[in-house]
């Protein structure tokens, strides 16, 4: 993409605050420009670099990840690992100081909060759960036309982000399920089957994505009630897999 381009769709924002969620996991929280709005379940292109700076926009200078959080929350927030073997993108945002500006753009979402009087299962793995943190608080805050709502996350590491906050969550009808394996993940998605024509969304790898369809397909989920925060052709790849 061009620079002049990249220029007109984005928007440059100010990194306010830095928060380390578990090991090499962080919390990044940006000022919401004017007039910027989003829904549950929307995620962002990142660029982190000022656009004043000569660089080559590319993908590893950017990249696309989910907003954890809601517009009333009064920022703008992605949730991600840095391990020390890391990409362009990752060094940059490793090294970012209170105050840096960074450029964000094409917001959109794959996977908003359907409210369609189905139960709702979100399953995510790892860090994944940064996705499902914004639909849990939408349903607190509202909880029309849907009769229930899981949340299931599987990591290994027992660290477990936002764990304290999305407990809290169950005073208002959310189940909470935190497992340190598949197996153990597995065994809570088997406990939402007694639902009826309950909706998926599954956040994670395309091998996790993969293999948790091909585990809900066999125990007579339909594709239908399965969703992911992909584009469709994404999707149809995955699908073929299984």
């Amino acid at each position: 993409m061009e620079k002049a381009t990249f220029k007109k769709i984005s928007q440059p924002v100010t990194l306010n605050e830095i928060i380390q969620e578990a090991t090499d996991t962080y919390t990044y929280k940006f000022n919401i420009p004017k007039g910027m709005t989003w829904t549950a379940g929307a995620n962002l292109h990142l660029l982190p670099y000022g656009l004043d700076e000569d660089i080559e926009i590319d993908k590893k200078t950017v990249h696309h990840l989910s907003i954890i959080n809601l517009p009333g929350e009064g920022y703008i927030g992605i949730t991600t690992r840095i391990r020390k073997q890391t990409s362009v993108f990752k060094k940059k945002l490793q090294e970012a100081q209170i105050g840096d500006t960074m450029c964000i753009f094409k917001i959109k979402n794959r996977l908003p909060l359907k409210r369609e009087n189905h139960p709702v299962v979100l399953i995510s793995m790892g860090v994944g759960i940064a996705t499902m943190r914004p639909l849990l608080l939408e349903y607190v805050a509202d909880q029309s036309n849907i009769p229930a709502i899981i949340n299931i996350n599987v990591d290994s590491s027992g660290e477990f982000i936002y764990k304290n906050e999305l407990i809290s969550t169950e005073k208002h009808g959310v189940k909470n399920y935190f497992t340190k394996s598949r197996t153990e993940m597995k065994e809570a998605i088997k406990t939402t089957f007694q639902l009826k024509d309950q909706r998926y969304y599954i956040v994670g790898s395309d091998n996790f994505l993969s293999s948790t369809t091909d585990f809900l397909l066999k125990n007579h989920i339909e594709k239908h009630q399965i969703y992911f925060d992909k584009r469709q052709e994404d999707i149809d790849e995955i699908l073929k897999s299984i």
